[in-house]
């Protein structure tokens, strides 16, 4: 969701409620409900998907990542562009993008597509996976 979509989603709130006031004069308790429901139910829903997001930046900043390609950055050094609550992409200070899903820790090359970089083995330790090619330079 973006400023502007919150802040018009905030005024067509402030607008239901006022409705809700308007009727509550003439009907009571039950005309602030007719608007005021409405607008708890949005609120409850965009709390629960906001909450949700969060969950998954944190639980995706934590986990550990090796090194990139490049052999200069380590786990603290990638930024977290997208999350969820499986996968995720990352930038190295390097600029190189990548993609951890899974297990699976993946370069995602200028086309889009993804090229194989390194997989967690059964003890959780991060190594090149098979047809993997080499490090290459910034």
């Amino acid at each position: 969701m973006t400023l502007v979509e919150m802040v018009v989603f905030m005024l067509l709130s402030a607008l239901l409620l006022g409705l809700g006031w308007l009727l509550s004069l003439k009907l009571g308790n039950l005309g602030f409900l007719i608007a005021a429901v409405p607008v708890g139910m949005f609120w409850v829903v965009v709390m629960f998907f906001g909450i949700r997001g969060l969950i998954a930046q944190i639980r995706q900043s934590l986990i550990q990542r090796p090194r990139c390609r490049n052999d200069k950055c380590v786990t603290r050094q990638y930024v977290l562009l997208s999350a969820t609550n499986k996968r995720a992409v990352f930038r190295c200070k390097c600029g190189d993008q990548y993609l951890s899903n899974s297990g699976h820790f993946s370069q995602i090359l200028k086309d889009g597509s993804v090229l194989p970089y390194m997989v967690k083995d059964s003890l959780g330790n991060w190594k090149l996976d098979e047809g993997s090619p080499g490090l290459t330079s910034c």
